[in-house]
């Protein structure tokens, strides 16, 4: 079970817990197993209110990949953008950063909730907007290629 940690300094991570018999569960020892990347910089701090939270994991062949809300420094304005972190694994302990998803759309409000699954070698990411409801993005690759649909069409519900 991937799920939300939180530390005494309210920052956020992405930390596992594995059961034999899904009712007594057992956290991992070396938690958390996903936090941002170096693109988080200036933003992701151990050390005070950061987020990295709900996790959504997806099978796709062999690998395994973790999508996430988080928040990130754009580089070009100095502004804190909210985005979906992705990283991915061959085991599901040891992550590798996949960058994030800039989202035109949420960058003010954080998204919630992000949910991927893979229809027609196509992917599809859902999740909750503030402004639209769920809304979705569409890729033919699990990391990149991300595209949101036109704000007038981008909301299912």
């Amino acid at each position: 079970m991937f799920y939300t940690g939180v530390n005494t300094n309210v920052c956020q991570s992405i930390c596992l817990a594995t059961s034999k018999d899904l009712y007594n569960w057992e956290r991992y020892g070396s938690n958390p197993v996903v936090i941002p990347g170096a693109w988080e910089e200036g933003v992701y701090d151990q050390n005070k209110w950061s987020d990295c939270r709900d996790p959504m994991v997806l099978k796709d062949g062999r690998n395994f990949y973790c999508y996430y809300t988080a928040r990130r420094m754009n580089k070009e304005n100095r502004q804190k953008e909210h985005c979906i972190g992705i990283s991915s694994s061959h085991d599901l302990i040891n992550w590798k950063d996949e960058g994030f998803i800039p989202l035109r759309y949420s960058m003010k409000t954080p998204p919630e909730s992000p949910f991927v699954v893979k229809h027609k070698q196509t992917f599809y990411l859902i999740y909750t907007n503030y402004k639209y409801g769920i809304v979705y993005l569409t890729s033919k690759d699990p990391v990149k290629g991300w595209q949101e649909m036109p704000e007038d069409k981008m909301s299912i519900m």
